[in-house]
């Protein structure tokens, strides 16, 4: 049996693009707030990713409304009101592909007042954005 082969040198270039991140879908919801209650609901997040974890350790709210101008637009201390909570013992890793975790937390305050009609917000549904980083 015979082998041969030949040598030589040469150049060359390659490249490799990275994948990207799905994303991280935010969910969190509650019912029942009324004056004079406040709530803290979880933030569930939930991974698009089909192969990749992501890792939370920030929990951010940029908005607050009830859609309603009258219910948004009373007077501070009888309005509510929301803040958004970073994940204990953050970060918290979401598994991929569909896995799911909790967040962090929302709390959502509506002051009782005995001088302001708080009526406008009867039945409202109030909605928030989240961000996650």
């Amino acid at each position: 049996m015979v082998w041969a082969y030949w040598t030589g040198d040469g150049t060359g270039s390659g490249s490799v693009t990275a994948g990207t991140v799905s994303g991280l879908t935010l969910s969190a919801s509650a019912t029942g707030l009324v004056p004079g209650a406040s709530q803290t609901i979880n933030v569930t997040g939930t991974n698009g990713n089909a192969t990749t974890s992501i890792a939370v350790s920030h929990l951010s709210l940029s908005s607050f409304t009830s859609g309603v101008t009258a219910c948004d637009n009373l007077a501070t201390g009888a309005k509510a009101t929301a803040t958004a909570a970073d994940p204990s013992g953050a970060p918290v890793v979401v598994a991929p592909n569909g896995g799911t975790a909790t967040v962090g937390t929302v709390t959502i305050s509506f002051p009782n007042s005995a001088t302001v009609d708080q009526s406008a917000c009867k039945g409202v549904t109030w909605t928030f954005s989240l961000s996650a980083s």
